[in-house]
């Protein structure tokens, strides 16, 4: 096996982002006039690839770009953040994907993606991009998301697999059950509390009994898999196979109550803040409770600035909150 770069690979979305800000959600049919309007530049694995630059480690983005002004803009927003583009193509004459975000005061928010250049891969396809591959096999890590076809993450994550890369999977994007073809090439699972049921194919999971139970019998049929659960104002968790049985660690999330100084501005991108700080630590080696504590720093964190890109904490932002990591 090649020697590999201590680096994480992410193959994922990125798209301009349009945030509504809102008293409500409107009704079918109902008008409704937003108090405010703001762009940035997101997408799930921009995001993720973003928060991971940010943190100090590097990144390699492969990704498809329209060659649009919000296109060039993210070349630039990569580049400041030391998120590597050698692997990003730009697709001539399509656009970049877009999200349209309409959030409330709470934080809370509704979007609506156009997939754009996340979604132009030719479904006839048979096999990945010579050179994105190459990318993936010489890295540590390869984080992907579903906003882009679930055959190219198939294609990725098969690669990583025999190359020995630890794959980690976000499950946000696609609302669709996750199928059993790419279960099998990954390593590490992240959906919130509301995706999981994408992962066990099972709704109503109404109580911590239902999560607890459902998870089990999935490690158990899908053993090599560790569930990393993000539940937001409850913390995160993670569970897997040691020794036959099932271990289950968890750590609280962080409360405003205790950081006065800090608000509630937009929940949007924490998710994938979390699971860029969590692929951070697990490329530095470090234990799974350390990961979901750092992780669940650099989620809240997130969620006191507007705008998914904008708001990612870098590494000093953390330790000035939260003292040295």
């Amino acid at each position: 096996m090649e020697t590999k770069i201590h680096r994480i690979a992410v193959l994922g979305s990125a798209s301009g982002d349009y945030f509504f800000l809102v008293e409500r959600m409107p009704q079918v049919g109902e008008t409704l006039d937003a108090h405010g309007f703001e762009k940035a530049l997101g997408g799930k694995g921009a995001n993720q690839a973003v928060t991971v630059g940010k943190l100090g480690a590097p990144v390699e983005m492969l990704a498809q770009l329209g060659q649009d002004d919000t296109g060039r803009k993210y070349m630039d927003f990569f580049r400041d953040y030391n998120v590597g583009t050698s692997h990003v193509k730009l697709l001539e004459g399509k656009d970049t994907g877009q999200a349209y975000i309409l959030s409330l005061k709470d934080g809370n928010n509704s979007i609506i993606i156009v997939g754009g250049t996340n979604s132009e891969y030719d479904p006839k396809m048979t096999e990945l991009d010579p050179t994105w591959a190459d990318a993936i096999r010489n890295s540590k890590i390869l984080l992907l998301q579903r906003e882009i076809p679930e055959f190219v993450n198939i294609m990725a994550a098969k690669i990583a697999k025999e190359a020995g890369t630890m794959v980690i999977l976000d499950v946000g994007g696609r609302d669709e059950p996750l199928s059993k073809e790419l279960i099998q090439y990954i390593d590490i699972i992240s959906p919130n509390e509301t995706e999981l049921e994408r992962v066990i194919h099972k709704k109503g999971l109404e109580t911590e009994e239902d999560i607890q139970r459902e998870v089990d019998i999935f490690i158990r049929t899908n053993p090599h898999i560790k569930v990393l659960l993000k539940r937001g104002e409850h913390g995160s968790s993670i569970f897997y196979l040691q020794a036959g049985q099932i271990t289950h660690l968890s750590k609280p999330a962080y409360s405003f109550a205790d950081h006065p100084d800090l608000r509630l501005v937009d929940t949007t991108g924490a998710g994938d803040c979390f699971t860029g700080a969590f692929a951070v630590k697990m490329l530095e080696g470090s234990d799974y409770e350390s990961a979901l504590e750092f992780s669940n720093k650099v989620g809240f964190l997130c969620i006191t600035k507007f705008g998914a890109g904008p708001a990612i904490p870098e590494r000093a932002d953390v330790e000035r909150v939260f003292g040295k990591q």
